[in-house]
């Protein structure tokens, strides 16, 4: 293995035939897998309809596959996004003050706060079921990959979004 491919981050796939983690960057996939066009062009609601992604939890130990921390639980803290490339929705959990807390983003250019009047009316399909969510927390492929992009190199989403705690 080479330096250039000592893995940084987990990927993980949910899908119909269940839930597949992946040390990324690996020999197949090196370098930020973010770095062109979309990165979640796979998801359709349904057959693929989630991906979390997380820092390496511990050094890695050669195995790709990460079948450990999936035993373990999964990563504590991730990004996410559910839904269809073209309607998704992007989440993140947190530990704060000890416990878990699970928040959905937006975008701030095109956040109104009166929108808070009223529920989410919104629909995320997601597999069987369905997410309402605020307009400004509906994203895409496109719109959402920057944001991965700089959570990779930099470990942090960019300022300038919502975050509402779930």
């Amino acid at each position: 293995m080479s330096e250039e491919t000592i893995p940084t981050h987990v990927k993980t796939v949910v899908g119909a035939r269940g839930t597949h983690s992946r040390a990324v960057p690996n020999p197949d996939n090196p370098g930020n897998p973010f770095a062109a066009g979309t990165a979640f062009k796979h998801l359709d609601g349904d057959r693929v309809f989630a991906e979390w992604w997380s820092r390496l939890p511990a050094p890695f130990d050669g195995d790709y596959r990460l079948t450990e921390v999936m035993r373990d639980g999964g990563p504590g803290e991730y990004l996410q996004v559910g839904g269809r490339r073209g309607r998704m929705t992007f989440e993140m959990r947190r530990l704060v003050d000890g416990r878990f807390r699970q928040y959905v983003i937006g975008r701030k250019a095109d956040f109104d706060r009166a929108v808070f009047e009223y529920a989410p009316e919104e629909e995320v399909p997601i597999q069987s079921n369905v997410q309402e969510v605020y307009p400004h927390e509906v994203w895409t492929s496109a719109s959402v990959t920057p944001v991965f992009r700089l959570w990779f190199e930099e470990g942090e989403i960019p300022g300038g979004l919502t975050i509402r705690e779930l």
